[in-house]
């Protein structure tokens, strides 16, 4: 993998199509709350409530001039200085590269650095084992859980709620950057 052709830049109009592809395509589905396929209409709907939501800022992850994911910030609160965030590679063979270590240090740069945020939160399926080892690994903290938040195969399923504040980030940043340089990833953030 090429780092230096990794591009992040805002959804735009256009990726409309393409993103209600990747949602419905069973790679994504699995690590979705829901795995039903998703129509059109439900599609656009949702897509043109993200665009005009002033608490969300949603990325296409490019790698050589190929869409393969999307990162995005949620539920930016700024009475709290807290947000949500999200991520997923569309191509099983884009994962366990490090791609999702760098995409994480991008938006935990732009979460804190940038934005200023006190706090950081994501949600996890409890089947995402590699997820929640990644969480862990980069000092999020398991705070909560979800009980029956998604329904997966017609089951059940918890999701577990991960946090890291700003003060934890600025303990494990410098550990961050340079697990990033052993794999042979410049910690540059992407994001703006």
């Amino acid at each position: 993998m090429n780092w230096y052709n990794i591009i992040l830049r805002r959804v735009r109009p256009d990726d409309c199509d393409g993103l209600l592809e990747w949602r419905n395509s069973q790679s994504v589905a699995k690590f979705m709350y829901n795995d039903h396929q998703i129509s059109s209409d439900e599609h656009k709907a949702w897509f043109k409530a993200m665009l005009e939501d002033d608490s969300s800022i949603y990325w296409i992850v490019e790698i050589s001039d190929r869409p393969c994911g999307i990162i995005s910030i949620n539920n930016i609160n700024p009475d709290d200085s807290s947000a949500s965030w999200a991520v997923y590679l569309v191509d099983e063979t884009d994962r366990g590269k490090g791609l999702g270590l760098y995409l994480e240090y991008c938006i935990l740069s732009y979460s804190f650095d940038q934005r200023q945020f006190r706090r950081l939160r994501c949600e996890v399926l409890e089947t995402n084992c590699p997820m929640q080892k990644l969480q862990e690994s980069l000092g999020f903290e398991l705070v909560g859980r979800f009980h029956a938040r998604a329904l997966k195969a017609g089951l059940p399923v918890d999701a577990l709620v991960y946090v890291i504040t700003l003060e934890k980030w600025s303990q494990t940043r410098a550990a961050l950057d340079e697990r990033l340089r052993s794999k042979g990833i410049e910690p540059i953030p992407l994001l703006s």
